[in-house]
């Protein structure tokens, strides 16, 4: 779901959860986990990068129809948990962007403290916005 990699005091959060890395309720708790993890651990930094061609598809909305109001009280918590916890991490923490940010993918990466793109066809941006 996430994989961790620590190189030269830097640690390395892979999202690897599904295609796209979709966040719902496991995806959620395993980053918070892995935060938690990384502030008690003697590293400089955290760098946040997904898989593939996307770096995050944002919230998992498909799951969230089929599970129904229960899962989003049980989910929303946790999504609002994992995101504060990257935006005020006591370490610097960057987004690497590999690939597509969308939705909450996006608002991951800016809740990041510093923020880098690859160049080509990756989409960054919140599409709520476009609709209202």
């Amino acid at each position: 779901m996430i994989e961790r990699d620590d190189r030269d005091g830097i640690r390395v959060l892979r999202l690897a959860h599904g295609k796209v890395s979709a966040m719902d309720l496991e995806f959620g708790e395993a980053l918070m986990d892995e935060m938690r993890d990384a502030a008690a651990a003697s590293i400089r930094a955290v760098i946040i990068t997904g898989s593939g061609s996307t770096f995050s598809a944002g919230v998992d909305l498909y799951r969230v129809v089929k599970d129904g109001p229960e899962y989003g009280r049980r989910f929303l918590p946790v999504l609002d948990a994992f995101l504060h916890a990257a935006l005020t991490f006591p370490k610097p923490v960057i987004a690497a962007i590999n690939g597509h940010a969308i939705a909450g993918g996006c608002i991951l990466a800016a809740c990041c403290g510093h923020r880098i793109m690859v160049e080509g066809d990756g989409r960054i941006g919140i599409p709520q916005l476009a609709v209202g």
